[in-house]
């Protein structure tokens, strides 16, 4: 089981810094901290002054691999995004450069949302690892708990070489 807390802080209405702290281990037993982020992300362009909006984004990864080692990596991301009216598509292409190996692996991802209603949303987010020949596709729909608190939840179906499985649960609080 991993639990995450997130945080994510708007310096202004193009930057935001973000960072992410994730514990795991399973049900029932202690939990130890298991990976974690810092990350900024800087918009270009507004919303919809072109027929794209363009973001670039910097993130800094600490996880455990297989024997309990961290190790660190750098994600630079172009990102790619356009509302329509109850539509929103993004593309990121993300660039994973592990600072232990200096090896770098291209992740591509595109997301695709739809809003049902004024507070309910319905999506999905597929991404592939070209170097670990492995993806997932997450389906995943939005909904208001109790008001500016919504849940967010989907089912990651691994593609591939990914042949993990699991649902994930979010609580979203606006400020």
């Amino acid at each position: 089981m991993r639990n995450h807390l997130i945080g994510e802080y708007g310096l202004s209405q193009h930057w935001i810094v973000d960072a992410r702290i994730t514990a795991a281990g399973e049900l029932g037993q202690r939990q130890e901290l298991d990976s974690g982020r810092v990350g900024t992300r800087y918009g270009l362009t507004g919303t919809n002054l072109f027929p794209f909006d363009f973001a670039v984004a910097l993130e800094l990864n600490a996880e455990k691999n297989e024997i309990g080692e961290n190790e660190f990596f750098l994600e630079p991301r172009l990102i790619i995004s356009r509302y329509l009216d109850t539509f929103y598509w993004t593309f990121n292409l993300t660039d994973e450069v592990s600072l232990n190996t200096h090896q770098s692996s291209l992740t591509p991802s595109m997301g695709l949302n739809y809003s049902l209603s004024q507070n309910l949303w319905g999506g999905t987010e597929l991404k592939y690892n070209f170097d670990m020949r492995a993806g997932a596709i997450i389906p995943q729909v939005r909904f208001p708990l109790y008001k500016e608190v919504f849940i967010k939840t989907g089912v990651s179906f691994g593609l591939k070489e990914n042949h993990e499985t699991f649902w994930r649960l979010a609580l979203e609080k606006e400020l």
